[in-house]
């Protein structure tokens, strides 16, 4: 079996997945390759189905301190609240980088800023287990709400710190 066989053979979450490792890896090829303009779409595609899902369950980490329901909410509730906030401060960003000289297009901005959010996700997936260590083994809720604001304050940091 070749390897676009076996690819073929897993379905189209690994498509997806594969875009993240593949930026995890390959990250100076990834970057030249969205300012080359080389498959934009299927990157940005890739990075929004992969980024929701890793928001998700470490939003359902989160909700899980209270009840089943708090739980689904919140893996709902942190995908939706960074997508929302890179739909409503993506333009204004992309209009100062233009003013300013910026020679790229709206596609190659977008995916620049999915593939800071990829990351912002990736490192909270890689938080999840511990996160979730201290939602079992705690009984103190503020020492756990302080470490997930401080486990989102690095991630976030570092996502920016990308661009």
């Amino acid at each position: 079996m070749t390897d676009s066989e076996s690819h073929q053979s897993q379905g189209e979450p690994v498509k997806y997945f594969a875009v993240v490792m593949n930026l995890l890896r390959e990250r100076q090829q990834f970057l030249e390759e969205i300012r080359d303009g080389v498959k934009l779409k299927s990157k940005i595609f890739g990075l929004l189905i992969s980024s929701t899902i890793f928001f998700g369950i470490y939003g359902a980490i989160l909700g899980a301190s209270s009840t089943w329901m708090q739980c689904l909410i919140s893996a709902i509730k942190l995908p939706a609240l960074y997508l929302l906030t890179l739909i409503i401060c993506f333009p204004t960003l992309y209009f100062f980088n233009v003013m300013f000289g910026s020679k790229r297009t709206f596609e190659q901005y977008l995916t620049l800023l999915m593939t800071s959010m990829a990351m912002i996700s990736v490192l909270l997936l890689g938080f999840a287990p511990i996160s979730l260590f201290f939602l079992i083994s705690s009984t103190n809720y503020n020492f756990f709400l302080l470490l997930n604001v401080a486990i989102m304050a690095i991630t976030g940091f570092l996502g920016v710190s990308f661009i």
